[in-house]
């Protein structure tokens, strides 16, 4: 059963993705905060563990929702859960490393849904009502691949570009009604998303310097959408290269460094 919205005590915050990795930071991180977490995924072992694991909320309690939210239906489901939350955190997603014409029609569809049309779809639904109440934040957890282009790595950054494009443009259509939308573009996160894509090799190849934790991440994204950010590029050292990364030279040493191969 969904929560009822309880203005009064009640504060909640919807995380897709919140099984693992930077979503289930993110969820706790909202939970020692006060609010009432509601929890998205697809693994429900794995969310009721990340539930277990939250600060206890002062009222009500935490709710889980499986959801696969590379489907229609699945962000159905989910926007009817997010009709309550005061802040959405989108974050599910899943990396791809293919060379073009390796993946099938359908396998695409489902990736750049999961990663931009589904945000999308949960966006249009969710913020109409947050200009309604003027109140609410809804962060996107994107990526540094909208900005540096890489082999193999096509089709999932052309979603993550698109994202980010809709990301800046909300954000400054709701703005003026108290509402922030903070895109995040993390570089190397460590995670599990890329040994379930199959590139456990990259721990080994990507320098040190160019991984962070999922905690950082939430850090600079709870900094920036309090702050009313249109965007972050969490991380001292992809802040730093980030006006160079259009320079062709910086790209060939950038690609040598994290090669997919």
């Amino acid at each position: 059963m969904l929560p009822m919205k309880n203005k009064n005590s009640i504060r909640y915050a919807l995380i897709t993705g919140a099984s693992s990795g930077i979503g289930k930071a993110y969820a706790s991180r909202l939970a020692h905060d006060g609010y009432n977490i509601i929890a998205i995924g697809r693994d429900e072992d794995a969310l009721k563990i990340a539930i277990r694991q939250m600060p206890k909320p002062h009222e009500g309690s935490h709710k889980y929702l499986c959801a696969d939210l590379s489907t229609k239906q699945g962000i159905r489901k989910v926007v009817n859960a997010a009709k309550v939350a005061e802040v959405v955190i989108a974050n599910a997603g899943q990396t791809l490393a293919a060379n073009i014409g390796d993946t099938s029609p359908s396998d695409r569809e489902k990736l750049h849904y999961l990663l931009c049309g589904g945000v999308i779809d949960l966006a249009e639904a969710v913020l109409p009502k947050m200009k309604s109440n003027r109140e609410g934040r809804f962060v996107i957890i994107s990526s540094i691949a909208a900005y540096v282009p890489m082999p193999k790595s096509a089709v999932y950054a052309a979603a993550k570009s698109s994202i980010s494009a809709y990301g800046r443009s909300a954000h400054l259509e709701t703005k003026k009604f108290n509402v922030c939308v903070t895109t995040v573009h993390p570089g190397y996160v460590r995670t599990d998303i890329h040994r379930r894509a199959g590139l456990d090799h990259l721990e080994r190849k990507v320098p040190g310097i160019l991984w962070s934790e999922p905690d950082l991440i939430v850090k600079s994204a709870e900094k920036a959408s309090k702050a009313g950010r249109m965007e972050i590029v969490p991380g001292i050292i992809y802040r730093a290269s980030l006006p160079f990364l259009s320079s062709q030279f910086v790209q060939k040493i950038w690609q040598l460094l994290v090669s997919r191969k």
